[in-house]
């Protein structure tokens, strides 16, 4: 658990990426509060399936994990600017409900324990038939997340791309500016210079023939 939390904190240029850009410094998620909290889900349920429903309803929308243990952060993406008209967006927040599926299953298992009735071979076998029901369920929210992180990364590997070339296209110019013979540029620019002369005297003179002179 406190590996996701830490995960899901991460920040960039003092901004929560996973708390849509939150500046506030506040954790998206208050792993202290989340484990005490479960914890005492855990200690007050009679059963397997109390136990079952009480963590459902914790992690719902409106329920204890999301008014006591998420913190309030902008409702929309934040957006990051690249640099050279690019920027781009966090799809991911750690209030969708992927990450509290991963959160409750995880913290489903820590508190077992801790659980208020004997974990006798009928809550065995409740046990080991649901909770394998939930983390493929919970996989399976983790890749479609994954996957939309993934294109956002893609986006940032083609613009480091770009940044390079860029580069690569800079080094080379200065290069060449760098290593350029002073005689031979100061040669190309006289050559040029008498090019550019030639072409305005020879202009000038035809703008003064008149028309008779363009029929001969």
């Amino acid at each position: 658990m406190t590996d996701i939390a830490v995960a899901i904190g991460y920040k960039l240029g003092g901004r929560a990426v996973f708390a849509n850009g939150d500046p506030s410094g506040r954790p998206p998620v208050d792993i202290d509060a989340l484990v005490a909290e479960t914890i005492a889900l855990a200690t007050s349920a009679t059963d397997v399936s109390e136990l079952l429903q009480a963590f459902d309803d914790y992690f719902a929308t409106g329920g204890g994990f999301e008014t006591n243990v998420l913190s309030a952060y902008p409702a929309d993406p934040t957006v990051f600017p690249l640099g050279g008209g690019m920027s781009l967006s966090i799809p991911v927040a750690a209030g969708d409900m992927s990450i509290r599926d991963a959160l409750k299953q995880t913290a489903l298992i820590a508190s077992l324990p801790d659980a208020g009735f004997e974990i006798d071979d009928t809550a065995r076998k409740t046990l080991s038939r649901e909770l394998p029901v939930r983390a493929s369920m919970v996989v399976s929210g983790l890749v479609s997340t994954q996957a939309e992180l993934g294109g956002v990364q893609a986006r940032v590997s083609r613009f480091l791309d770009t940044l390079g070339t860029e580069r690569a296209k800079l080094e080379a110019r200065k290069s060449e500016a760098v290593g350029a013979d002073p005689f031979q540029t100061a040669a190309k620019v006289q050559a040029e210079m008498t090019r550019l002369e030639t072409i305005y005297s020879v202009t000038a003179r035809r703008a003064n023939l008149r028309l008779t002179d363009y029929l001969r």
